[in-house]
């Protein structure tokens, strides 16, 4: 009897382990810029190299302070526009995935349909 409780803990550690997971939030436990429509896995390194590691930092980032960071990153960048990830960002930081979901559903590449 002691063994199958063993089991099925066993079991059951691997499922307690993904339902743990926080949408929004990394493994290490730091925002998962990549999920504002736009950036990838790129342009959130640059992001957090530039300071701008947080859903907060990049909600009250300008969007030319953003775009300044994709310029100086080079001409493979130009491509991103930045005017909408501070209020995807916002939305992140608060955490209402309701209406981050809806303004995302409206947007190709971060930039409105």
């Amino acid at each position: 009897v002691a063994l199958a409780a063993a089991g099925a803990a066993v079991a059951a550690a691997p499922a307690a382990k993904k339902s743990a997971k926080v949408r929004g939030k990394k493994r290490d436990g730091s925002d998962d810029l990549e999920l504002i429509e736009g950036i990838g896995p790129k342009i959130a390194g640059l992001l957090v190299d530039a300071g701008y590691a947080t859903f907060d930092a990049v909600a009250k980032a300008a969007p030319d302070k953003l775009q300044d960071v994709l310029t100086a990153a080079g001409s493979k960048f130009n491509m991103a526009k930045p005017e909408t990830w501070p209020e995807q960002a916002a939305l992140a930081a608060k955490g209402d995935w309701a209406a981050f979901d809806k303004l995302t559903e409206e947007l190709v590449g971060g930039v409105r349909k």
